[in-house]
C-alpha cells in the first residue's frame, strides 16, 4: 500500500531538476539491487550502445520476471566464502567516508553549502538512513559530488525564482498538478484512484494534502518555473516515428538461438525441510492440476497464474528462452523429452513438483510503432525537457559564480575544484 502512496506523491512532485542528473543516493541504492536489464541486453546488445528508454519498460519487466522464474529451476550455486574476521572488523570501522572533505563544499554567491548539508541530504534518502555495505571510497566520493551538484542547482534555481518574484496563486498550482496527472499513465492513475477510494478520498483531496507539504510544493513550483522559462515545443508523432526508425534495434527482440529451449511450467514448491505431510500436500495439489490439464490442456496458462509458486506465474508460467545447463538436470531432461506443445507428467526437482510444457522457439520480433508511439512521444518530450533544463540551469550556475571546493567526480559535471 505504501508503494502506491509513494507513486502518488511522485506523480505530484516531479522535480525537473532530478531529470538533469542522477542524485548521489542512487549510487548507494544500486548496491541494494541491480538495475533491470533492457530487453536488448538480454539478447546480447553491445554495452556501449544507447541506454534503454521508457518504451521498452514493458519488455524489461517481462525479462526480469523470466530471469526470476528461471532462478527457481537453476542449479544451486556454491555459497561464497564469508569475509574474514579482520575484513569484517575493518568494514565496521569504516563508518566515515568523507572525513577529508572540507566543511564548506561550495559557494553560491554569499551562500555556503556545507558538508553536513550534503551528508544529511544523502542519508535522508537511503533505506533506514544507512549506507549499504560494499560501497567503495571512490563510489562514496562520486555520490557526494553528485549530491553536491544537485543541491547547488536547487539553490541556484530557488534564488532565481525569488529574484523573479515567482509566486503563482494556489489555483494555478493546483491546475498545473492536474495537468501533470493527465500526462501520467492510465494504469498509475487507476491504481492511485483505487487506493484513495479505499480511504474515502479523491485525487483532488490527495493533491490538496500533498501541496500542503513544503517539499512537495517547492518541487511543483520549480517545475512550473522551468516550464515557463523553457517553452518547449510539443513532440510530434513524426518525430517519434523517426526516433523509432533510427533506433529500431531497441525495439527488436532477435530470434532465439537454434540450440536454445523454451518452456513454461507450473511449480508447487516444497521446502527443503518439509515434513512428509507437507510433501504429500504438495504432491496432491500438483496431481490435481495434472488431472485438470488432462481434460483441457488449453488451461495451462490460467492454472499457472492461479497455482504456480514460481515468479513466472503472472506470465502463465513462461520461463522464456534458456540454454542447456541453465536448469537443474531433472527439469532439463524432462524438457528434452517433450515435443513442442507437449505437457509433461509431474516432475520432481529440488524445488518441488513441476508440470512442464515445451514451447516453440521464437522468431525475431519488432514492437509495432503504433503500440508504443504514445510512450515514445512521452520519452522524447522528457529527454528534450531534461536537456533544456540542463542548459538553462548550467547557465544560471555560471551567472551565479558558483565555486566548488571539492573534486567533482562524475563525468557529467566536469567542474574543477576551486583553487
Amino acid at each position: 500500500m505504501k508503494s502506491f502512496e509513494t507513486a502518488g506523491k511522485t506523480l505530484l512532485a516531479v522535480a525537473a531538476v532530478s531529470a538533469l542528473c542522477v542524485t548521489g543516493c542512487d549510487i548507494f541504492k544500486s548496491k541494494k539491487a541491480a538495475p533491470e536489464l533492457p530487453a536488448a541486453t538480454k539478447v546480447a546488445k553491445p554495452a556501449a550502445e544507447t541506454a534503454p528508454v521508457a518504451p521498452v519498460a514493458e519488455v524489461e519487466k517481462k525479462a526480469e520476471i523470466t530471469k526470476t522464474a528461471q532462478d527457481a529451476v537453476k542449479p544451486a550455486e556454491a555459497v561464497a566464502p564469508t569475509a574474514t574476521a579482520a575484513a569484517t572488523e575493518q568494514l565496521q570501522k569504516k563508518t566515515e567516508y568523507w572525513t577529508a572533505i572540507p566543511e564548506v563544499v561550495a559557494e553560491i554567491g554569499d551562500v555556503k553549502l556545507t558538508k553536513e548539508e550534503v551528508k544529511a541530504s544523502i542519508i535522508a534518502q537511503l533505506p533506514d538512513g544507512q549506507i549499504p555495505e560494499g560501497v567503495s571510497q571512490e563510489e562514496a566520493n562520486q555520490a557526494f559530488s553528485m549530491q553536491t551538484k544537485m543541491l547547488v542547482m536547487l539553490k541556484v534555481l530557488d534564488a532565481q525564482m525569488t529574484a523573479d518574484k515567482f509566486a503563482p496563486a494556489d489555483d494555478a498550482i493546483f491546475a498545473f498538478v492536474e495537468k501533470q496527472l493527465k500526462r501520467a499513465p492510465k494504469q498509475q492513475i487507476d491504481m492511485l484512484t483505487q487506493l484513495l477510494a479505499s480511504k474515502n478520498k479523491t485525487i483532488k483531496d490527495h493533491v490538496a494534502e500533498m501541496l500542503k507539504q513544503v517539499e512537495t510544493r517547492n518541487e511543483v513550483l520549480r517545475q512550473m518555473y522551468l516550464e515557463s522559462k523553457l517553452q518547449l515545443k510539443e513532440v510530434t508523432v513524426d518525430e517519434a516515428r523517426k526516433y523509432y526508425e533510427d533506433n529500431k534495434r531497441m525495439f527488436t527482440t532477435p530470434a532465439d538461438p537454434a540450440d536454445a529451449f523454451r518452456a513454461s511450467h507450473i511449480l508447487v514448491m516444497v521446502k527443503k525441510d518439509a515434513t512428509p505431510e507437507e510433501d504429500k500436500a504438495a504432491k496432491d495439489k500438483i496431481d490435481g492440476i495434472a488431472k485438470q490439464l488432462e481434460k483441457d490442456a488449453t488451461q495451462f496458462e490460467k492454472l499457472a497464474r492461479e497455482n504456480s509458486d514460481c515468479g513466472s506465474a503472472p506470465s502463465g508460467g513462461n520461463l522464456g528462452a534458456f540454454s542447456k545447463g541453465d536448469m537443474v538436470k531433472e527439469f532439463q531432461d524432462a524438457v528434452e523429452a517433450l515435443q513442442i506443445g507437449q505437457i509433461s507428467p509431474v516432475v520432481k526437482t529440488q524445488f518441488g513438483y513441476h508440470i512442464i510444457r515445451r514451447d516453440a522457439l521464437q522468431a525475431e520480433k519488432v514492437m509495432p510503432f503504433d503500440s508504443i508511439k504514445d510512450r515514445l512521444v512521452e520519452m522524447i518530450s522528457a529527454r528534450n525537457a531534461g536537456e533544456a533544463a540542463r542548459v538553462y540551469l548550467t547557465d544560471l550556475e555560471g551567472k551565479a559564480g558558483v565555486k566548488y571546493f571539492i573534486e567533482m567526480k562524475s563525468p557529467i559535471f566536469g567542474t574543477p575544484a576551486a583553487k
